[in-house]
């Protein structure tokens, strides 16, 4: 497998963990939700990440079972993170360098102010976000898992729970990406203050101060 072909793959993958990283949220909305099946998938199969993840903070707060909230809370908390970094790595990935082990991000944002991102991103680097991801959907089945026990059998005493979750791990950074410039009307002042340089410039040319 050449370097094309490894950083294509790469980001197949990450992208297949993700939609997989998807479901078990909106499974886990549904277990919350103890709606009927078909119901229930009505209501969350078109739901974006970002809707996705307020509708479970309020699950999390008023329908989750007391002793799960912090963990629910802290999934939410980690998907959105994760959210960043496959965000712009599935879109913004705009070319690939010419050894092929790399891919050209670049982005443009206007939420405040216009500003235009650059950077690069590597195989291995969506590898390792792949197994961020994979350890994500892992947790999160578990935490599938303890609520609908916990919903199906309130009467359990605390003895006869299962293994209690693990705490959440140590969450990825937040994404930070490389800013190349900000705002339009901040570009358009620095191109009015260089041209009006320039004129100053050309206006001593033609008129050369006197000895």
């Amino acid at each position: 497998m050449n370097d094309f072909e490894r950083f294509y793959a790469a980001l197949g993958e990450m992208i297949i963990r993700w939609n997989q990283a998807e479901s078990e949220l909106k499974a886990l909305l549904l277990t919350l939700a103890g709606l009927e099946e078909k119901a229930a998938w009505i209501l969350v199969a078109e739901l974006g990440s970002v809707s996705l993840e307020q509708g479970l903070k309020s699950a999390a707060r008023d329908l989750a079972p007391p002793h799960l909230q912090s963990h629910i809370l802290g999934l939410i908390d980690w998907f959105s993170r994760l959210r960043e970094y496959r965000n712009y790595y599935t879109h913004c990935i705009q070319s690939q360098v010419v050894r092929g082990g790399e891919g050209i991000l670049a982005q443009i944002t206007a939420k405040n102010g216009l500003v235009y991102h650059q950077g690069t991103v590597t195989s291995d680097q969506l590898s390792n976000l792949t197994d961020k991801i994979v350890e994500f959907i892992s947790f999160a089945k578990e935490v599938v898992f303890h609520v609908s026990l916990a919903i199906s059998s309130p009467e359990r005493s605390t003895d006869c729970r299962p293994r209690p979750l693990q705490k959440i791990p140590a969450l990825p950074d937040r994404l930070k990406k490389s800013r190349q410039y900000r705002a339009a009307a901040q570009i358009a002042v620095a191109e009015a203050a260089e041209a009006k340089v320039g004129a100053a410039s050309g206006r001593q040319e033609q008129h050369p101060k006197r000895c």
